[in-house]
C-alpha cells in the first residue's frame, strides 16, 4: 500500500503541483507533512493549491485523502514554501 501512495504524482510533488505558473527553477525552501492518520484505503488523492504565488516565494498547501468502503477519510496535510531560483 505504501509503494502505491509514494508513486502518486501528487505525493511525490506534494504541494507544487500547481505552481507550474512559476517556472522549472522552484527551490522547497521549507517543506512539512502532519500524519493525521495511518494512510489506509483502496484509493488515495490530494487536493493541492497555491495559497500565495509572488515573485521569489510560493506559497502552497495539500491535503491528501484515503478512500475505502466507508468513504473518503483525511489522512495528511502539509505546506511547502518554494523559492525561485535564478536560471
Amino acid at each position: 500500500m505504501l509503494k502505491k501512495i509514494n508513486a502518486m504524482a501528487e505525493f511525490n510533488r506534494w504541494c507544487s503541483i500547481e505552481v507550474t505558473v512559476a517556472g522549472p527553477n522552484l527551490l522547497a525552501a521549507n517543506f512539512s507533512v502532519n500524519c493525521l492518520r495511518p494512510a489506509v484505503g483502496q484509493k488515495f488523492f490530494a487536493r493541492a493549491r497555491v495559497v500565495k504565488p509572488g515573485k521569489m516565494q510560493v506559497f502552497t498547501s495539500c491535503d491528501s485523502f484515503a478512500v475505502d468502503a466507508e468513504g473518503e477519510k483525511w489522512v495528511a496535510n502539509g505546506q511547502t514554501l518554494l523559492t525561485v531560483i535564478a536560471a
